[in-house]
């Protein structure tokens, strides 16, 4: 029983925000998750490797086509993508993976078990689109069962106020925003804003070809498969400018990795030059 009401304890406490990370949605905003590692390691830790999971139905595929479109910065909204010769707009063949499977714990000699549908949508249909989302839809299966669990697996994150700041390093507080000042310097007077940044060549000497050879540390809902290929691949595909301008954005933080801090300032110094070639 001291075993068991420890890992209550244990489940009963708060998220550590330092663990949520963003991505893009399917809009233009990005919602924050926690990786499948991160939920698997903390199952580890909390439950001492008592834990099973399991599919417990074939995969469905559903695949139509989806007209193409692509986010306009000057009108601020999605617009179609034409076709240069026939002036059609263009579509482009899109999948989703739909499977369910449970979470077993044991405490105290019992099995727990907690279900969930998990799922991924992706594009084309060449069999390693296919076995990236199979494996996608696998991996948030697992963490949609774990979430029953409470909010050491990110049951928090589904609470729309709470989805807003999770993993910008942004939390809420008597009113304010904590951990992005009050606007006031230390003697009580109000900062100023700093004046634009320099350029990212000056800041580090990262040249245009440097910046499109850094790896793509997330990928999307609908391109999951982004994170790891170079930005520069991922600029050239579609919807790929939209990711390369979240990862200039401020939504997406570093959270003290280098890695993700070098794919923000190669995000912007790629961004900057395409904005000039336009």
């Amino acid at each position: 029983m001291a075993e068991t009401t420890e890992i209550i304890n244990r489940l009963s406490q708060p998220l550590d925000m330092q663990r949520v990370k963003r991505r893009l949605s399917s809009g233009e905003d990005s919602v924050p998750y926690l990786e499948g590692f991160d939920v698997i390691q903390t199952a580890n830790e909390i439950f001492g490797y008592r834990w099973s999971f399991e599919l417990v139905s074939e995969p469905r595929v559903m695949f139509w086509e989806q007209a193409l479109t692509t986010w306009d910065r000057q009108k601020r909204e999605r617009v179609p993508v034409l076709d240069q010769q026939t002036g059609q707009q263009r579509t482009h063949r899109v999948g989703i993976v739909y499977l369910t499977g449970r979470v077993s714990v044991e405490l105290d000699g019992k099995s727990y078990t907690h279900a969930d549908v998990g799922r991924l949508t992706f594009t084309g249909d060449a069999p390693d689109a296919l076995d990236t989302a199979l494996s996608g839809a696998a991996t948030d299966c697992l963490k949609r069962c774990f979430r029953h669990l409470g909010d050491q697996f990110g049951l928090s994150l589904y609470d729309k106020e709470t989805a807003k700041t999770a993993g910008t390093g942004i939390t809420k507080k008597d009113g304010g925003l904590q951990g992005q000042g009050n606007g006031h310097n230390d003697n009580g007077h109000e900062r100023r804003q700093s004046s634009a940044p320099k350029s990212i060549t000056e800041q580090n000497g990262m040249t245009v070809e440097q910046a499109a050879a850094v790896l793509c540390p997330v990928g999307s809902t609908q391109n999951p498969h982004w994170a790891g290929l170079p930005l520069g691949q991922v600029l050239g595909q579609t919807n790929g400018e939209r990711m390369i301008t979240y990862l200039s954005g401020e939504q997406f933080t570093a959270n003290g990795d280098p890695a993700r801090q070098q794919a923000k300032e190669a995000a912007r110094l790629l961004l900057s030059q395409a904005e000039k070639a336009t």
